[in-house]
């Protein structure tokens, strides 16, 4: 061991070792490296075979000439030398996986600017629609690529098989009817948009394109007679749910009493529950009134109601709120208030700097937070059960209610203007209306076809024109013709028919003479 520390000459042994023996250790020192005097030092002993290793040129230099340092030095050496390889390895993989990249970005259309679902502007509704696209189309992908590891050709699509075995497997998770169809009509969406735009790995052609449309067209197709059938049960249900005319009025006469008691409890405590119970008080008179979505309240903002002061006329302000469902089809959805009916709004927006949340608030039902309220529907059903009135409806039943009393009580001409106000599409309420009938309409329906066959029969090729009133007929007054001088002339031209008509009765009277 002294000899291995005598090559070590960058240690400090002798120094440590003196301090060591100094101390006088209980166990006695085994090294006299200390004690002894360098000039007297015994000679190094030689190791066999390590002259013939000092006399190679090219062997490596150690810095210990101890056989384990050596071992040791050798195989870290070889360690090192097989990284190296590995990273050369790699390096040219990576070259080569790089100018691949290039080159199928080469070949590859090019693309713009990566624009957000749903557009330049997206609304939170549209967003939420595009990823609900996206979440049924990546059902149907991974249903297809089950198996499958070439994934960027998309061949695993073309398996018109396994496209019916996914439609069963929707059946069978108790989907309903126009959601399965949703699913199908995003699929053909997501089809024609790569027969169109093909990536630039897909090896399908445009023949199999045509096929996989023509097999999910055909789906879409069977799933329409059970979603009508459904449509119709689910009109049903809701004409089951209508809400009677005097709970309606009920509803609005004790909101009207209800809605200034809460204000002034409102600005004396400043409570989150009475201002969720005004939100719930406000939004039910509202909706018992005009019907519309709990979308058109939630969206409603500050800006809009401020600004129908500017547009009051007659003691009536008409509030414009631009953000709905429906806005494309009806413009803004309206509330014409009362001047009453007003000041609670802007009562309520004099007090709001006082409420949590409400000096940063964009939104009329504002929250701690800055987007919308998203409890109306929980609030209105709260603020309906306070009043004692039955059942617990939502914003959608009210507007069903409001819009089948209106069909039967308004005129066709003044149920449009209704429906219109309430930006409320009667097409399709009047398509499912005809295929579901109440009692009372059956029976006058059954008059009709018990009518059609009253009466003598008439002889065949005359059939009875139907009679609309049983008074005397009247006579029309025919138009007497124009005067002479009023007719027009006809135009003699060389080619017309009345020319040629007097030059054959000419020439026929030349040839007999």
């Amino acid at each position: 061991m002294d000899r291995h520390l005598k090559g070590h000459t960058e240690l400090k042994i002798l120094g440590d070792l003196a301090e060591l023996r100094a101390t006088d250790p209980t166990v006695p020192l085994a090294s006299s490296l200390d004690l002894e005097d360098p000039t007297t030092a015994a000679p190094e002993e030689v190791i066999p075979g390590e002259e013939a290793l000092d006399a190679d040129p090219n062997a490596p230099q150690f810095p210990c000439s101890n056989p384990g340092c050596m071992r040791l030095v050798t195989r870290l050496r070889d360690n090192v030398a097989d990284l190296n390889g590995q990273v050369d390895t790699l390096s040219r993989a990576l070259r080569d996986v790089t100018r691949r990249y290039r080159l199928l970005r080469r070949r590859s259309p090019p693309r713009g600017v990566p624009r957000p679902p749903g557009g330049r502007d997206p609304t939170p509704r549209l967003v939420n629609n595009v990823g609900s696209k996206v979440f049924r189309i990546r059902n149907f992908m991974a249903y297809m690529a089950a198996g499958h590891t070439d994934l960027a050709s998309l061949a695993f699509l073309n398996q018109t098989a396994r496209m019916q075995s996914w439609h069963n497997s929707l059946n069978q998770a108790k989907i309903a009817e126009p959601t399965i169809q949703m699913y199908l009509k995003n699929v053909s969406q997501f089809l024609a948009y790569v027969t169109e735009t093909p990536p630039p790995n897909c090896r399908l052609s445009r023949t199999v394109m045509v096929g996989l449309n023509r097999e999910i067209k055909s789906l879409i197709r069977s799933v329409r007679r059970k979603v009508v059938v459904h449509e119709v049960a689910v009109k049903q249900a809701k004409e089951g749910h209508l809400i009677p005319k005097a709970a309606l009025r009920q509803c609005v006469a004790s909101t009207k009493v209800a809605i200034p008691e809460i204000l002034a409890r409102l600005k004396v405590t400043s409570d989150r529950k009475d201002q969720w119970s005004f939100y719930g008080h406000l939004t039910a008179y509202l909706a018992c009134i005009y019907g519309h979505r709990g979308g058109v309240f939630q969206n409603m903002t500050i800006g809009e109601v401020e600004a129908a002061r500017q547009s009051a006329m007659d003691g009536c302000y008409v509030i414009n709120i631009a953000s709905h469902k429906t806005n494309q089809a009806f413009g803004a959805a309206q509330l014409a208030v009362t001047e009453e009916e007003y000041g609670w709004l802007t009562e309520f927006l004099a007090m709001r700097k006082e409420l949590v949340g409400g000096s940063d608030a964009y939104y009329f039902f504002f929250t701690s937070k800055p987007n919308s309220c998203k409890n109306l529907n929980q609030y209105f059903q709260e603020a309906w059960a306070g009043l004692e009135l039955p059942g617990a409806p939502t914003f959608t039943d009210v507007r069903t209610s409001i819009a089948t009393h209106a069909k039967n009580t308004h005129s066709p001409r003044d149920r449009h203007k209704v429906s219109r106000f309430m930006c409320h599409d009667t097409s399709t309420a009047d398509k499912f209306y005809a295929l579901n009938l109440d009692a009372k309409q059956a029976a006058e329906q059954r008059r009709l076809f018990e009518s059609a066959v009253e009466g003598e029969e008439a002889p065949p090729g005359t059939p009875e024109r139907p009679t609309t009133s049983s008074g005397p007929k009247v006579a029309r007054r025919k138009r007497p013709p124009p005067p002479p001088c009023r007719q027009r002339r006809k135009r003699m031209t060389r080619g017309s028919p009345l020319r040629r008509s007097l030059a054959q009765q000419s020439s026929t009277r030349v040839s007999s003479e």
